[in-house]
């Protein structure tokens, strides 16, 4: 955006959001900005076979370029320059953020970059409690910093229920790794099971049956249920203020940022979803990188 009109998508394959741009392997560029005309068709991670995921990301190891990260640099300062001449902050917002243990020490460095608003959306009452703390070192940093304890939902007419593990599973597992299971959760519970059966070589120490048995862990958890358009107004915010958006919402990406640009003057210069657990979601998956396309987006993918 800013003075190219031109702004980075990108679609990243973590299993949990860490830097935002910063990856092993680079990216791919799937469809370049203004081609309507592009559809990509792209394989997305097997289930329930460790050594078909590990061929498919040594596969896509060895395709992707490894210059994305200072394009991405260049159109994050690039907007942050137009924000603070025209006297406003950055703002960046953060779906799904978890406890934010990985990232804090980055988002930290870019609020040093200059003014910026924050914004972290965690629904999981134990993983809020963890942002809180970690989220903490950034406050001396943005001037700005806004937590939300909600989950991004398609309407907010009620409580919705939430996935994730119960802190009992330490009782029966302690040896369990713990930086994996409270990484994931979900509104979709059978996506969760999944996920969760996919990782079995987290904890190879584990049986086949030990590992399938966590599962029994998984609770339901009620919480409280935003949208979009809702969250800028609690925010004071409005779309067109957005300038670098990251969804990690384990399956439900692709329905999310569906929602963001049903928004009319949404356009950050960057963006960011994950695409690993889109499994079944293929046309979804190309529809939405159309759609970016067609907004002036450049769409990449990526992997860590």
């Amino acid at each position: 955006m800013g003075g190219s009109q031109k702004a980075a998508g990108f679609l990243v394959a973590l299993c949990g959001v860490w830097w935002p741009w910063r990856y092993r392997s680079g990216s791919s560029i799937l469809c370049r900005a203004g081609d309507e005309s592009c559809h990509p068709n792209i394989p997305f991670v097997p289930y329930g076979s460790t050594l078909r995921r590990f061929k498919f990301y040594f596969d896509i190891d060895n395709t992707f370029s490894h210059d994305f990260e200072e394009s991405v640099l260049g159109v994050v300062k690039e907007r942050l320059a137009a924000r603070t001449k025209a006297g406003k902050d950055l703002v960046v917002i953060h779906i799904g953020t978890n406890s934010l243990r990985e990232e804090a020490e980055n988002y930290k460095r870019l609020a040093s970059w200059g003014p910026s608003t924050m914004v972290f959306v965690e629904p999981l009452p134990g993983a809020f409690a963890k942002l809180q703390k970690n989220a903490a070192s950034i406050r001396s940093d943005a001037r700005r910093l806004e937590l939300v304890n909600a989950a991004l939902c398609p309407d907010a007419s009620g409580n919705f229920t939430f996935y994730g593990y119960s802190d009992k599973i330490w009782d029966e597992f302690p040896d369990a790794p713990m930086w994996f299971l409270s990484m994931f959760s979900s509104l979709d519970k059978d996506q969760l099971v999944r996920v969760h059966r996919d990782h079995k070589h987290v904890g190879w120490w584990y049986t086949a049956e030990q590992w399938k048995a966590m599962e029994s862990y998984i609770e339901a958890v009620p919480v409280r249920c935003t949208t979009p358009r809702m969250l800028f107004e609690e925010l004071g915010l409005t779309p067109d203020s957005l300038d670098f958006l990251v969804v990690d919402a384990e399956g439900y990406d692709v329905k999310l940022v569906d929602m963001f640009l049903e928004l009319d003057s949404f356009r950050p210069a960057y963006l960011q979803f994950e695409w690993e657990h889109l499994d079944g979601q293929a046309e979804a998956f190309s529809r939405m990188a159309t759609r970016l396309a067609a907004r002036g987006y450049d769409v990449h993918r990526g992997t860590r």
